[in-house]
Parts: structure tokens; C-alpha cells; sequence
């Protein structure tokens, strides 16, 4: 089972930060650490008041065993504050007799090399958690608001040491709900130095402090960036695995279709006047389904594909700022998006190719039974004879076929949907209606070599001019009126050039496909 901290420490930026907590408040010995001391016991604890399930908030001077801890979960962390820096005052400066004030600021100054830290103490239990995040809270607002002469920014970063530790202590402890304590830790490595305590680690001269102070509300900025935008695509994750799930249930399945259309290629060759009919038929409805079903893998990944650019664009933006940050402090570059944008890339890539060498094997398999059917009628020995066998093995083909074909024609002059918001007309699912119908033009231009399916085509023949008319005159004209609807309602600029570049290029399927997508964004989630 991973554990609590190796979670905590798989997230983003949060090990960079440790490390610039380490760098300048970590126990290494340093100008502005007590150099041997970073590792004694704290001194006997003066005063304890405490409610029953609070954990107390603490105070002492880490270097001095003199000075007492105070603990106490009701009082204030100023009160506390100012009880240690008494002590201090009272057993830190030792002058000679009536020392110059220069001399008095001087001792004060070495003192408070090493001023008071707070922390709270450990939970004893998970149910104290809240009461323990509350009491850092209340820390933090002190520090945050105080603009006491000695509230320093030194002591401000020794007790984010302190609370670090104590987090990581309750982390260590308790692997049942952890959450709060993690996210608790989190806050505590993020934590910005306010900005009073800035000007005042400025005017103790302490710039690699002030500069480590600096780094981490950088790095606390970036985080919060990489954050905000995972959710963002967290919100895309279940559309993402259910295409994923499609698509490999679709490519699994294409040594079957391939076997399928070889079985019916061979059945062809082999096949009489009376069966040829029945192998044409299932070729027919096998393209059909087969053109579906990668025009709908196509469109739901190009529309997601949209989707998480959009987020990757937006993250790309707001990390401008801070790149020469990140650059100078080897941040790889961070692509969230990157992998599941290149899957969706390649189920495209995948659905189009299968799409064209699906329609490519019915076509050629079509023209060959064509021809076998021409050379079969040939043979016969009169006409008559061939009369009488062309009828009798097409009639039920021929009915079937019909059947279908007036439902193509019935499904497609229908409206398609309409967005709810602009109530303007979802395009890509009508195109691929309009488009399975001129796949049979070719074939029904030859239907005296196919009898069995005249009557079918004559349903056809007027849809066929109307198809073609839909898809290379109604299709783009209705796009970019829609195109100027949604500028004008504010939907992305970006979508909407995608259609005007693929319209301009003659890619109508691609344009349908980016249409929608630009439509769907604008509705409300």
C-alpha cells in the first residue's frame, strides 16, 4: 500500500517546495540558525492550559533551555509570543554598566537572531484534526496581521519549519483519515510570506530569506495553476475512458470485420446467380454500419481533443509569466494534456484509415461481383431462362433492399438535434446520413448489372442530387451562418477559425465535425 507521505509527495511542485523549505528552513546549520542546538529538547513546560480536544498551540525559544515552553490551546498566539520574547529579554542581554543605546540595540538585535517559534501539537487522535488545522490557522492569522516591532520574518519561517514537522509526525502516525492533516501540510509547505514580513525580512537585511520567500509564493503560484487546470480536466475523464473503452472494443474487432469481408470476397467468387444477390446485400449493410461507427469514434474525439487543448492553451497563457522562473530552476515544462491528446489523435487517425480501407474492399468486391454476375447471365442458355433466374433469386433481395433504402431516405429528411442555448442545428450526424447515401450513387449507376437492386435505387435517384447538393452547397452555406451566430454570442474565437480554415479547404466533414464541437461548448454545463 503507498504510504501517506509517498502520496503527499507525488503531487506536481509540492517536492520542489520541500526543497525550498530545506534550502532555508530545513536543519542544515546556517548564519541564521542556532548552530548546535537545531536538535535539543525544548525546555520543561512553564504553563499548560488546554481544552479537552483542542491541541495546544506552543511557544519557546528552540536554542535556549532556559526559557520554558508555554503551551495553551485558549490563549492567544500573540499573548504567547510576547511571553517568550519577556523571557528572552529578561535572559538574553547581558551589558556592561550603563551601556549606550547603540550597544543596548545591538544586544537586542544578537537576541533575536533566534526569536520565539510557535507550533501546535500534534493531534493525539484523527478526530482532533480540525481542532489542530484551526489552531495553525490561528497562527497564521497572527503572523499575517501582526505589525509588532518583533514579530519577525525569522521567526515566521522557524515555525513553518516547526508545523512542517508536526504534520509530517501526524502523517507518520495515523494511516486512517489522513486527508485533512495532507492537505493540512500542503498549506504549510505553500505558505506565503505576508507582506508585512516581507518589508520587515527586507530590513534585517536577511535577501536570501526574503528571495527563498519569493521562490516559494512562486512556486505556490505555479501549483495552484497545475491544480486549477487538472480539474479542469479532471472534468473530461469520464468521457475520455468511455471513448477509450469504444475505441478498443472498435479496434479489436477489426480482425473479425476483416475475416467477415474476406468470407464474403470468397462466397462471392464461388457464389450462383441465386446467391450472388444475398452477398451483395450483406456487403451493403456491412458498409453501412461500418461507416458509422468510425464517423462517431471521429467526432467524439476531435471534440474532446477540442476541449482539453482549450485547457492546455489557458495553461500555457497564464504560465507566460513564468517561464524564466522555471527555466532558470530546470521545471520541466508542464503538458497535461500532451497524452491524451495524442491518444485522441490517433483514434482519429485510426477510425479515418479503417473508414477508407473498409470502403475501398466493399467497392472493389462490389464491382467484382458485378462482373460475375454479367458473366453468369451470359452462360445461360437462352434469355428467357435468364429472365426467369434473375427474378426468381432477386425478389427477396430486392424487397430487403428497398425496405432500406426508404428508410435512408425517411431517416434523412428529418431535422437533426438543436442546441438548447442558440438553437442552432447539430450538423456532423446529418452529413454522415447525406454521405451513406452517396456511397450507394456508384453503385446504383450500374444497377442494370445488379437488378435486384433497381427498384431501391429508383427511391434514390431523386435523393441522390439532394445529397449532394446538401453536402457540397447547404452544409457549408449553413455553417457559416451558424459561424457568425456564435461570434456574436461569444463562443470561442479559436473554434470557430478551426471551421472557417477546414471550410476554406474544402474538408466539409472536417468543418461539420469542428462546428459542433464549437456549438456544444456554448452550452450550458
Amino acid at each position: 500500500m503507498t504510504s501517506p507521505l509517498r502520496f503527499i509527495r507525488g503531487h506536481g511542485f509540492v517536492p520542489f517546495a520541500a526543497l525550498l523549505l530545506a534550502a532555508g528552513c530545513g536543519q542544515q546549520t546556517s548564519p541564521e540558525s542556532p548552530p548546535t542546538s537545531a536538535n535539543k529538547e525544548p525546555g520543561p513546560t512553564a504553563t499548560v492550559t488546554r481544552a479537552a480536544s483542542t491541541p495546544a498551540i506552543c511557544a519557546y525559544r528552540p536554542d535556549y533551555k532556559v526559557i520554558p515552553t508555554t503551551c495553551s490551546s485558549t490563549r492567544e498566539p500573540a499573548d504567547l509570543y510576547q511571553g517568550v520574547l519577556d523571557v528572552i529579554r529578561s535572559n538574553c542581554i547581558v551589558l556592561a554598566p550603563n551601556p549606550t543605546e547603540a550597544e543596548t540595540k545591538r544586544a537586542w538585535e544578537a537576541c533575536m537572531k533566534y526569536p520565539p517559534v510557535l507550533w501546535v501539537e500534534a493531534a493525539t487522535s484523527p478526530d482532533q484534526f480540525d481542532a489542530w488545522n484551526a489552531q495553525v490557522e490561528r497562527i497564521a492569522v497572527f503572523y499575517r496581521t501582526s505589525n509588532a516591532e518583533n514579530v519577525t520574518a525569522t521567526s515566521f519561517e522557524q515555525s513553518l519549519r516547526k508545523i512542517r514537522e508536526i504534520a509530517e509526525e501526524m502523517v507518520n502516525n495515523y494511516h486512517a483519515p489522513i486527508r485533512q492533516v495532507v492537505d493540512s501540510n500542503r498549506r504549510i509547505l505553500d505558505s506565503a510570506l505576508p507582506e508585512l514580513l516581507k518589508v520587515k525580512a527586507a530590513e534585517e537585511g536577511k535577501t536570501a530569506q526574503a528571495d527563498l520567500a519569493h521562490q516559494r509564493e512562486t512556486v505556490l503560484e505555479i501549483q495552484s495553476l497545475l491544480d486549477r487546470h487538472q480539474e479542469s480536466l479532471q472534468t473530461h475523464q469520464a468521457a475520455y475512458a468511455a471513448l477509450v473503452a469504444q475505441f478498443e472494443t472498435y479496434r479489436t474487432n477489426e480482425p473479425i470485420l476483416l475475416a467477415r469481408l474476406n468470407t464474403l470476397v470468397q462466397q462471392a467468387s464461388t457464389a450462383t446467380l441465386a446467391t450472388l444477390p444475398n452477398v451483395q446485400l450483406e456487403l451493403v449493410q456491412l458498409s453501412r454500419a461500418e461507416g458509422i461507427a468510425p464517423q462517431q469514434l471521429q467526432l467524439e474525439a476531435f471534440r474532446l481533443s477540442r476541449q482539453l487543448s482549450r485547457v492546455h492553451d489557458e495553461l500555457e497563457a497564464e504560465l507566460e509569466p513564468h517561464l524564466d522562473f522555471m527555466r532558470a530552476h530546470n521545471f520541466a515544462r508542464p503538458k497535461l494534456a500532451d497524452e491524451p491528446m495524442e491518444v485522441l489523435a490517433n483514434i482519429q487517425a485510426y477510425a479515418d484509415s479503417r473508414y477508407v480501407r473498409t470502403g475501398d474492399i466493399v467497392t472493389k468486391t462490389l464491382d467484382g461481383i458485378r462482373r460475375r454476375q454479367t458473366a453468369l447471365m451470359t452462360l445461360q442458355a437462352d434469355q428467357a431462362t435468364r429472365q426467369t433466374i434473375v427474378q426468381n433469386t432477386n425478389l427477396a433481395a430486392s424487397t430487403q433492399f428497398l425496405a432500406e433504402t426508404t428508410a435512408r431516405v425517411t431517416e434523412v429528411g428529418k431535422l437533426p438535434p438543436r442546441s438548447t442555448k442558440l438553437r442552432l442545428y447539430f450538423l456532423a450526424g446529418k452529413l454522415q446520413e447525406h454521405e451513406s447515401i452517396l456511397q450507394l450513387e456508384s453503385v446504383c449507376a450500374k444497377a442494370a448489372a445488379t437488378p435486384w437492386m433497381g427498384t431501391g435505387c429508383n427511391t434514390l435517384a431523386l435523393q441522390f442530387s439532394k445529397s449532394r447538393n446538401y453536402v457540397n452547397t447547404t452544409l457549408p452555406g449553413t455553417m457559416r451562418l451558424n459561424i457568425a451566430s456564435m461570434r456574436t454570442a461569444g463562443v470561442n474565437a479559436t473554434l470557430l477559425q478551426e471551421i472557417e480554415q477546414h471550410l476554406a479547404a474544402g474538408r466539409v466533414r472536417a468543418a461539420a465535425i469542428a462546428h459542433d464541437v464549437a456549438l456544444r461548448s456554448s452550452e450550458p454545463l
